[in-house]
């Protein structure tokens, strides 16, 4: 048994002082609560230690006592006194990112939070401290032929936007945390039937440890990955251009040399808060001509979209945490990246070109100039974020993962349809594994025209069988983008 702060504890007083031993009849232990006396705080903001029931070994079950306090949050406007101290524990936590911290959160809440619930569990050792902080919300979805089914997830999913999603924890504390989470989660089991978590780094130490205890107390559960990419970055320039590949390391000057016969270049980064709006209505311009060029909708047809980045932009930039990056050719901006930096890395959100320039490479020029600029100022790690579209490749990316967990109580209605649309996704993949790639387009024209439903342009496929939320039909970051002409 682990000590220290976030270590778990045998709970003997809670089972009358009796431990079963090993190879005994199992003994069953409700979950049990210790409440404070004194405690006076309202119902969302009550502190208490928290007690979780543990299975050890599929033998017998314990009560293990976490030392941790719960407090809970249910308004966005609560969660200002906890800023420092949130920014503080994502400090320690090695794989941390601009969307786990408060201005993004914060931002996307107000932007898209309308439709959910908000409940934020922020756990303190026994000296106060914060030492774990997750972020939930719950959320209606059409569930057919199940009806509405209630989803708990991390805060900041659903529109597609964010990446990198995750539990906080203190290094040397996630099981502490997890467990702290989860028995929150099931003394709150009447309120929701799906817990899905999206998009979580497969390296997080709170990934791996959710797995576990999640399989532990026997939960229906379904894990997937999807890809991400990311390129390392070297110390110089010459370092990283020496990683391409002859033909890239060619296009990127010869088409640089190029432009600059041609026109009056400017490359230029977003620095002042007066100039954000003129610089994002170029970016929502810009990516909206490339979509409704190929009749599309296109990212930024949703207003809420256009709010967040506007206000994470406003938060962000006085933070020094903001990677807006202009291409202008004669005073008119032909290309834009939209990102943010967060310790050594640069996450890369959203981009647009205009498609007139397509022959002048804009997006490939712009992109090289940002990592160069990156690498001179130590950054070093360029992320890509979700998809795999093929034009990353090109910049010689390493392939990484995100965990996607679909996971349920057992025996219970949401368990029930997690395995109804798993089962159904399986036995999709299993028909179009034995279908030719034109009977596969063939029956997906048919089921197109039975339901009326478009394809193609910026959507995101739902994460793990799960259908995408009502009014989410215009995604973000996720949506698989055509090269910038690379």
């Amino acid at each position: 048994m682990t000590s220290g702060p976030c270590a778990l504890r045998p709970n003997t007083d809670s089972i009358s002082g009796a431990r079963p031993a090993a190879g005994s009849a199992r003994l069953a232990v409700s979950r049990v609560v210790r409440v404070a006396p004194k405690a006076t705080l309202r119902r969302d903001r009550r502190c208490r230690p928290c007690t979780i029931e543990i299975r050890i070994a599929g033998r017998f079950e314990v009560v293990l006592d976490t030392d941790l306090e719960i407090r809970r949050y249910q308004k966005l406007e609560e969660l200002e006194p906890l800023r420092q101290e949130w920014e503080s524990l994502l400090a320690q936590i090695p794989t941390a990112s601009i969307f786990n911290t408060w201005e993004w959160l914060s931002c996307w809440w107000r932007a898209f939070g309308a439709q959910q619930r908000l409940l934020v569990l922020a756990m303190h050792d026994s000296a106060r401290h914060l030492v774990g902080l997750a972020p939930l919300a719950f959320r209606k979805m059409d569930g057919a032929p199940f009806g509405k089914i209630r989803i708990a997830c991390l805060m900041g999913d659903g529109s597609a936007d964010s990446d990198n999603l995750d539990i906080l924890a203190k290094p040397g504390c996630e099981r502490g945390v997890i467990a702290a989470m989860l028995g929150e989660l099931h003394s709150q089991k009447s309120n929701w039937d799906v817990l899905q978590f999206n998009t979580v780094r497969s390296e997080s130490a709170c990934a791996s440890e959710l797995l576990r205890q999640v399989e532990g107390r026997g939960w229906t559960r379904f894990p997937a990955s999807s890809t991400c990419r990311a390129i390392p970055l070297p110390e110089t320039w010459e370092e990283y251009l020496k990683s391409l590949s002859y033909n890239e390391r060619r296009n990127i000057r010869r088409y640089r040399d190029k432009l600059e016969k041609k026109y009056r270049v400017r490359v230029y980064r977003c620095s002042d808060v007066a100039e954000i709006p003129r610089c994002l209505e170029s970016l929502f311009e810009l990516h909206q001509k490339r979509w409704t060029g190929q009749g599309e909708t296109g990212s930024f047809a949703s207003a809420g979209r256009r709010q967040l980045y506007q206000e994470v932009s406003r938060a962000c930039l006085p933070l020094g945490r903001l990677e807006f990056w202009l291409l202008e050719l004669d005073g008119k901006p032909v290309a834009a990246e939209f990102g943010f930096r967060y310790g050594a890395g640069d996450f890369v959100l959203q981009q647009g070109f205009d498609p007139d320039h397509y022959d002048d490479r804009v997006g490939n020029i712009l992109r090289g100039h940002v990592i160069q600029n990156l690498i001179s100022e130590g950054v070093r790690r360029y992320d890509f974020l979700g998809g795999g579209s093929q034009y990353k490749d090109r910049w010689y990316p390493e392939e990484g993962s995100y965990l996607n967990l679909d996971c349920a109580l057992p025996r219970t209605r949401g368990a029930l349809y997690l395995r109804a649309t798993h089962g159904a996704a399986a036995a999709k993949e299993w028909l179009r594994g034995k279908l030719p790639a034109r009977g596969w387009e063939s029956l997906k024209r048919l089921r197109r025209s039975l339901t009326g439903g478009a394809a193609g342009g910026p959507a995101t496929k739902p994460q793990a069988g799960l259908s995408a939320p009502a009014g989410e039909a215009a995604k973000g970051k996720h949506a698989e983008q055509a090269p910038l002409q690379e």
